[in-house]
């Protein structure tokens, strides 16, 4: 997962404090965390990664649940 995340994030070119803040975080680490897989990602954080690099459901499953 993180691998992919960290693709998705570097071609379109946003740093994690850039993720952090479109999803709603206060904190860079929060995302940082997430994206290494420390912790989980919540529904509404997939559904906005979703929009913002325009997934498809199947790119989604690859990302987060297999």
């Amino acid at each position: 997962m993180k691998e992919e995340l960290k693709i998705l994030r570097v071609k379109f070119n946003f740093t994690q404090a850039d993720l952090a803040k479109k999803l709603g975080y206060t904190q860079p680490s929060s995302y940082a965390r997430k994206e290494n897989g420390e912790t989980e990602f919540t529904l509404n954080d997939i559904k906005i990664i979703k929009q913002l690099y325009g997934l498809s459901a199947d790119e989604i499953c690859k990302i987060f649940l297999i």
